[in-house]
């Protein structure tokens, strides 16, 4: 049994079983006469799922396997922070300023997002070091080099 905590992984082959002599394609068929032999309640029509050891695939075929998972896994965290952060425009964030540079300020939020605070969009004044808590308002997302990012400004905030 796989377990996701310690990285193990499974591979199950999904098989619809047909009628024997029926075997169309024997990468997603099954004969009926096979499938029983596995487990004897099965009917023609249903799915079969069999684990498929990872001892058959070769070295590189697993590494670029492992690679491709990877990849996908990080697309999916991006795509997930874009919408997250597309939803809060106008919405006042909080962070830790993580680096201080020239022209801007790297901001992490409390899940580890990078958010930027350009130099032109800090109150005049300000000045700001590594650790400070600041509170910004997210004015726009975009995607640079297939990664999102997102501006802050950090006008004073008017109550009224």
């Amino acid at each position: 049994m796989s377990t996701p905590d310690k990285g193990d992984l499974e591979i199950w082959a999904p098989w619809e079983i047909v009628a024997d002599g029926e075997v169309t394609d024997p990468n997603k068929h099954i004969a009926y006469p096979d499938a029983i032999k596995i487990e004897a309640d099965f009917e023609i029509g249903e799915e079969l799922f069999e684990p498929i050891g990872l001892n058959i695939f070769g070295r590189r075929a697993i590494l670029a396997a492992s690679q491709t998972l990877k990849s996908r896994i990080m697309e999916l965290e991006k795509d997930e922070l874009y919408k997250k952060y597309s939803d809060v425009i106008g919405e006042i964030v909080s962070g830790e300023v993580y680096q201080v540079w020239k022209k801007e300020i790297l901001i992490l939020d409390d899940e580890g997002s990078e958010l930027i605070l350009p130099k032109n969009e800090q109150i005049p004044g300000d000045f700001y070091k590594k650790g400070d808590t600041v509170r910004a308002v997210v004015k726009k997302v975009e995607l640079r080099n297939n990664a999102p990012h997102y501006s802050v400004e950090n006008r004073p905030l008017v109550f009224i």
